[in-house]
């Protein structure tokens, strides 16, 4: 596993904040289960861009969602980082209801 750089981090910080963060989290779990523990079977070079190479050529779960995810996320991160990126958002997630920013939506 590879943690996310500072510039990434930063990156992330800012695209966050308008985005849909259970959802995200839900999405990446999904992804992390269905792709790395359920398929110990497939080859994953951990130096694959997780967006360019890996999630674009996807199709599972909520296409919209996708679609967000596919938009916000930092371009240079990798299959090794993924794992770390979904850690940073539960962070980023627990920072906002610590400061009380952080509003659950209601579906």
């Amino acid at each position: 596993l590879q943690e996310l750089s500072v510039e990434q981090k930063r990156q992330l910080d800012e695209a966050l904040r308008s985005f849909e963060l259970s959802q995200l989290l839900g999405f990446l779990y999904e992804f992390i289960e269905i792709h790395f523990r359920c398929s110990l079977h497939m080859y994953y070079n951990a130096n694959w861009r997780l967006v360019e190479d890996v999630l674009e050529n996807l199709s599972f779960g909520d296409p919209e969602m996708l679609k967000k995810t596919l938009e916000i996320l930092p371009r240079d991160i990798t299959l090794s980082q993924t794992v770390s990126l979904w850690k940073y958002i539960v962070h980023y997630q627990e920072k906002l209801r610590r400061e009380g920013n952080f509003i659950e939506r209601k579906k």
